[in-house]
């Protein structure tokens, strides 16, 4: 009796974390939109949110991680990840979100984890059963509605933003599972992001965008953006799936688009049309299908981190 009532109570605490992670990578479309009104482009507000969260990351894993150090190969492996994929994912994630209303942007993440299906079936050779293709044709369908936006036409390099956010992070998760059965995601998590501060701060070297004459307002944005979605949420989300399982964490972290979607509308003041809303919810369902077809057949991917 005293076990199972810790196993509930251990279960509790990760669906609490599994919401805050949720909620922390659901402000992304917020932070964004504010961080752009205070004048920032994306490549100063991306290169200071990493190194902010590069900073902090080190400081926790220094605090609660042992040993630190998983070798050059696997320190290497991790920090390649963040530079190539989980990088340019973020930087295609606010592009993306600058051109589109932030609900949208918010409801495109729930292509993830269909994408990640897919991805695992053609180089993992993990199978797609019925409820995995019953999902696929959900994603199609909700995309073309959300593809419409709330005017009838969404702006195409928002999209294409977009897409390319879902696509580069949904690489980023299948890429990383062999990092993961290597090594923990508490120990890969500092090389990813430092990998991802190292290609923003190569890109704008090579770009000249680097611009620090923004509002002083954009300042709090930038911090937020590192220390919520991107510490914050991304250890909860750690917490959470090492308490009630990787596959039981995705479905919960469904809830992020929907997370997204109510801050944006909030916050934002958003107000998607109905087209919007129902290709939003179709969407949303295939996320969920895909995971329960995951959690019935197969292990999930277990991502190191998660959120743009």
């Amino acid at each position: 009796m005293g076990e199972e009532r810790t196993g509930h109570r251990v279960s509790q605490m990760g669906i609490a974390c599994l919401i805050v992670a949720a909620m922390g990578y659901g402000s992304l479309v917020v932070l964004i939109k504010w961080a752009l009104r205070a004048g920032l482009n994306a490549e100063t507000a991306l290169a200071l949110r990493f190194t902010i969260a590069c900073l902090v990351w080190w400081v926790i894993a220094a605090a609660v991680v042992r040993p630190l150090w998983p070798g050059w190969r696997h320190a290497a492996g991790a920090a390649t990840l963040g530079a190539l994929f989980y990088a340019p994912n973020a930087l295609c994630y606010y592009y993306g979100t600058s051109r589109v209303s932030g609900t949208l942007a918010a409801m495109a993440i729930a292509l993830v984890p269909v994408l990640v299906a897919l991805l695992a079936r053609l180089f993992l050779g993990e199978r797609l059963g019925l409820l995995g293709w019953l999902s696929l044709a959900l994603a199609v369908v909700g995309t073309v509605l959300l593809a419409g936006g709330e005017n009838g036409v969404a702006d195409p390099l928002g999209l294409l933003g977009l897409g390319g956010a879902a696509v580069l992070y949904s690489l980023y998760i299948v890429l990383s599972a062999p990092v993961i059965r290597a090594i923990s995601p508490l120990v890969a998590m500092p090389y990813v992001i430092s990998g991802s501060t190292l290609f923003y701060w190569l890109w704008v070297a090579l770009s000249g965008r680097l611009d620090i004459g923004f509002d002083p307002v954009g300042w709090w944005p930038i911090v937020v953006l590192a220390l919520l979605p991107t510490v914050l949420a991304m250890f909860a989300f750690l917490v959470g799936s090492r308490a009630i399982g990787a596959t039981r964490a995705a479905i919960v972290n469904s809830l992020e688009p929907v997370c997204g979607v109510m801050l944006a509308v909030i916050f934002l003041g958003d107000r998607p049309g109905w087209l919007q809303i129902l290709g939003g919810v179709a969407v949303i369902a295939a996320a969920l299908l895909v995971q329960v077809e995951r959690l019935r057949h197969t292990r999930a991917l277990f991502p190191v981190g998660a959120g743009r």
